[in-house]
């Protein structure tokens, strides 16, 4: 990563300047499907049709939401929620209590208020994000922490603002998931790596051994349940084994629930990496596990519906003389392919026609 100063030049910073860690930013192939997912929303959201648009349109009518059409603040280090506006105030400053006892009272009221706003706004961004985000792209490294506030951040973007119509690709990159460091159990501490790897949604799962997983949550549950015998019902003649046999024949529902609940958790194989396992240990794993799976074929590239829309926009409605030389329209089809990276003019031709059909299909609905 460049630096953003002067060079130190002294030989003390140059020998720093070789012992600090340098820094490798990787993507995983699921970034490129995060964003194809987040390009077919904004598509939705522009034309308002589909069932991510139905969504969003049901929760603004509810809240009685009016969206503004604006690009949302930039987010530079984590994603955040945002909060529709006309929540509780704080009667103050936010992060400070009044030293005034009853407007110290008020505020605290407030603080509950306040949460309680954001809570309920959050479940309501959540049930969009369940319906409309593949649940691989929701448990990353951290558990999905990141990953789930960027969907909660770009899901409330979506039903607070209305994406200009000039701003469509930088509307759908709003509050993409950051890369992080990636510290892997066992690995010696990030301060003392001489390189830090950095992913965004990374394909990587932390779990604990399920087999001395589930020994530990047995003999748990086997401690409280010989506590309680010992404590309240040991005097009364009463053994907690007989109850919980007795309970267990008696009521099969319970039974049926849990196999109703290890059937929604499905099996997934995962990979184990230790100290003894090579890379061709892994490339024989993967190919093995795939041969199991119904693999999604790679699809041919194809125009992404979101670009095609943005130039059929910009072409038809934004089309004056170019500034700088105003023979020519200012987003010709040779300037919309510099723009945006197409291989020339003819593929920005067949972009704009794609759009214009997206365009048509949505005013004719």
């Amino acid at each position: 990563m460049e630096s953003l100063t002067e060079p130190n030049t002294s030989p003390q910073g140059q020998q720093r300047e070789r012992e600090r860690p340098t820094e490798r930013y990787l993507e995983s192939s699921a970034v490129a499907e995060v964003r194809r997912l987040r390009g077919e929303l904004t598509t939705e959201l522009c034309l308002q049709q589909g069932s991510f648009w139905n969504l969003v349109k049901e929760l603004r009518e509810r809240r009685h939401i009016v969206p503004s059409t604006k690009l949302p603040r930039p987010q530079f280090r984590f994603p955040l929620l945002l909060i529709p506006e006309g929540g509780p105030q704080f009667p103050g400053r936010p992060d400070q209590p009044p030293d005034n006892e009853a407007e110290a009272e008020l505020w605290e009221q407030q603080e509950d208020q306040l949460h309680g706003h954001r809570e309920e706004w959050l479940a309501d961004i959540n049930r969009i994000v369940r319906e409309v985000v593949p649940s691989r792209y929701l448990g990353g490294y951290y558990g999905g922490v990141d990953e789930v506030s960027s969907w909660q951040a770009f899901v409330s973007a979506c039903v607070l603002h209305d994406p200009p119509t000039t701003s469509l690709l930088q509307f759908a990159r709003y509050a993409e998931p950051n890369p992080y460091s990636i510290a892997l159990p066992g690995a010696v501490k990030l301060s003392e790596r001489k390189q830090h790897v950095f992913m965004a949604v990374p394909p990587i799962r932390i779990l604990r051994d399920p087999n001395m997983a589930a020994l530990i949550e047995a003999r748990f549950w086997e401690r409280i349940l010989k506590e309680v015998e010992d404590r309240c019902l040991e005097s009364h003649g009463i053994g907690i084994g007989g109850i919980v046999r007795n309970t267990l024949r008696e009521c099969r529902e319970i039974w049926q629930e849990r196999r109703d609940n290890e059937d929604l958790n499905e099996p997934h194989a995962y990979i184990l990496v230790d100290e003894g396992t090579t890379k061709r240990d892994v490339e024989r794993a993967f190919d093995a596990i795939a041969a199991t799976q119904k693999r999604r074929p790679r699809p041919k590239p194809t125009r992404d519906p979101l670009l095609a829309l943005q130039c059929a926009i910009l072409y038809d409605d934004h089309n004056g003389p170019d500034p700088e030389d105003r023979r020519v329209k200012k987003y010709s089809y040779k300037r919309l392919a510099q723009i945006y990276n197409l291989s020339g003019p003819r593929a920005a031709k067949d972009h704009i026609e794609l759009g214009r059909e997206l365009r048509k299909n949505r005013i004719t609905k």
